[in-house]
């Protein structure tokens, strides 16, 4: 499937919890949302390698040992998103040392994540997807996008 975007993002576990950023209240698009670490594969770069990056820029996690966890097409009003999210499991927290475009993090389960505000739609879509959260309702008719099948990694 043709996309207009490609990002890749970061689940980084410990035990039944994982790790959440908030984004910077000045941020343009998602301002105050709780998601996992990630952002745009730059042009010369992998979504492998961009979560590499994004995981040092974020948070100061540095690592190599990820594996493809979801590889998923959104479709948002205006454009097309592709976005493969990455696994990351851990033994012990790490050091969290948040870049400037985040205001906090914190370590949740998936029943905390259920119930938080402010999550970010794409972020859920994915705990939904992986069957961490149950899609309810409400969720499921209040949705701005569709998802399309798990693609294969490239």
């Amino acid at each position: 499937m043709e996309y207009d975007y490609l990002a890749a993002g970061a689940m980084v576990r410990v035990g039944e919890e994982f790790l959440i950023l908030k984004r910077h209240a000045n941020d343009s698009g998602q301002a105050g949302k709780w998601g996992l670490p990630g952002g745009g594969v730059e042009e010369d770069e992998t979504p492998r390698e961009a979560v590499i990056r994004e995981l040092k820029e974020e948070a100061r996690i540095t690592t190599e040992n990820i594996n493809l966890l979801d590889d998923a097409v959104f479709k948002y009003p205006g454009t097309i998103v592709r976005y493969q999210t990455y696994e990351l499991v851990l033994t012990k927290k790490p050091e969290v040392i948040l870049s400037h475009e985040h205001d906090a993090y914190k370590w949740v389960t998936a029943e905390e994540w259920a119930n938080m505000p402010d999550r970010h739609p794409g972020a859920h879509e994915l705990m939904i997807r992986l069957k961490l959260v149950p899609e309810t309702e409400t969720q499921s008719t209040s949705r701005t996008y569709q998802v399309e099948e798990k693609l294969s990694e490239s």
